[in-house]
């Protein structure tokens, strides 16, 4: 796995998954399928980033 990217605006944000996810973007690890990005982040009920692995086991190409 690479580095994490330095991104520093909203421009190279978009610019940085556009060349990644060729599917769609999710906050859900469970619908992730090839090609797509996971967004993993704390939320009220349970904290997305404990789904990383399992969002790129699935094929996520973005997390």
């Amino acid at each position: 796995m690479s580095a994490p990217a330095q991104l520093d605006t909203p421009r190279e944000a978009a610019a940085w998954l556009h060349a990644r996810v060729r599917g769609a973007l999710s906050t859900d690890s469970r619908a992730v399928g090839v090609g797509d990005g996971f967004i993993a982040w704390p939320g009220a009920a349970t904290d997305g980033r404990r789904f990383v692995g399992d969002a790129l086991a699935q094929g996520a190409s973005a997390v």
